[in-house]
């Protein structure tokens, strides 16, 4: 009974916002550990909001100059206040359909940065490592997009196909989840074909295995769904590398 009336108050709030087309309800941040949102709370919330056609903002930690007096970050989320400021981002947008997200903090890394921009410009970030010779002799780093039938089992650039590489086998590897793969010449047409892999696959001597997207980015792969632009970015830092 609480949780309906306190439904129906915000309703008859949410009438008379109706009112006032500009109005942006924006979630608070929280600088004390252990008091940021649960993710019930907040996902019923904005369930609400978007019924209503409000636009939400919510905030997200930064991972360089932390505000005080606590230094602990300043997100909505309590599960984003140890996370990387671009995978906050990304669940905010991608999982929680968030219409803005802000950064709480002072400041954050130029690679946060970077990866950032993309998300503002709706583009997926990947960092990728391991990668073989082929991965820049084709021309793999930049930005892709997947194809407007997503295959279940792997993301298919569709600016690959344009290219017509036509790269040489290479021994092949097992496929595990964020590898990145280009179709060898044993694969006929589809030669040159880039592909993100979503889950382990075997290994296929028609399929180069030339990277693999860095541990941390790969819950970011869920989100490359149809015709989603993402891009891929090499990670010069050995410290970053899947084992």
């Amino acid at each position: 009974m609480q949780v309906l009336f306190r439904e129906r108050k915000l309703r008859r709030g949410f009438k008379w916002v109706q009112t006032f087309r500009t109005s942006r309800p924006w979630h608070n941040y929280y600088p004390r550990p252990e008091t940021g949102l649960d993710v019930d709370f907040f996902s019923e919330r904005n369930r609400l909001f978007r019924e209503y056609g409000i636009q939400t903002m919510a905030f997200i930690p930064g991972d360089q100059n932390l505000r005080g007096p606590i230094y602990s970050g300043l997100p909505t989320l309590e599960k984003h206040r140890s996370m990387s400021p671009h995978m906050a981002c990304a669940e905010l947008l991608y999982h929680y359909q968030v219409d803005k997200v802000l950064i709480g903090d002072i400041s954050v890394s130029d690679n946060q940065l970077e990866k950032l921009s993309l998300l503002a410009k709706g583009v997926i970030p990947l960092e990728v490592s391991k990668v073989d010779d082929q991965f820049e002799s084709f021309h793999v780093k930049g930005k892709h997009k997947n194809r407007p039938d997503p295959a279940r089992d792997v993301i298919r650039s569709v600016e690959s196909r344009q290219l017509q590489h036509r790269p040489e086998p290479i021994p092949s590897l097992k496929r595990k989840r964020g590898a990145i793969t280009i179709d060898n010449v044993n694969y006929s047409r589809y030669a040159g074909e880039i592909q993100l892999v979503k889950h382990d696959l075997p290994e296929d001597d028609r399929v180069n295995v030339i990277g693999n997207v860095i541990r941390e980015d790969l819950p970011l792969l869920n989100y490359i769904g149809a015709s989603q632009p993402f891009e891929l970015l090499l990670k010069i830092d050995a410290t970053h590398e899947r084992n």
